[in-house]
């Protein structure tokens, strides 16, 4: 009789336990996967999903295990041209900052041509000046 009433506390308490004990799953190989995401970014970004393709881009450029300088540099420009896309105020300086850090990379003219485009959306021409002389 007692082993009967331990038995049953026993597996009502074993119960108990595997009821709330948190279920993980296992995360998919390609959630951690630097170079998927940044080709995910950029469909995204083709496909004119600008807010998407800039949070992907963000989390791409996050990631401490991104290794191809190409695709970095490549992530920054699409991120900050999304965020042109989108109206955001820090586009411009975000721009400006890729022209800064990548003077030789080729996607730098197109990054001052929409850094000025926004600039002159704003009716900011000292400031386009300003940048042209740089």
């Amino acid at each position: 009789m007692i082993n009967n009433k331990l038995y049953r506390y026993l597996l009502l308490f074993n119960i108990l336990i595997l009821a709330t004990h948190p279920v993980r799953s296992q995360q998919q190989e390609s959630h951690y996967d630097p170079e998927k995401k940044y080709r995910l970014g950029y469909e995204l970004f083709l496909k004119e999903k600008y807010s998407a393709a800039r949070e992907t881009f963000k989390e791409f450029l996050g990631n401490s295990k991104v290794t191809a300088v190409n695709d970095i540099i490549n992530a920054e420009y699409y991120s900050a041209l999304s965020g042109a896309e989108l109206f955001h105020p820090d586009a411009e300086n975000e721009l400006v900052q890729f022209t800064e850090k990548y003077p030789e990379s080729l996607k730098a003219k197109i990054a001052y041509f929409h850094a000025g485009k926004i600039l002159y959306k704003q009716k900011n021409i000292s400031k386009l000046f300003d940048i042209l002389k740089n």
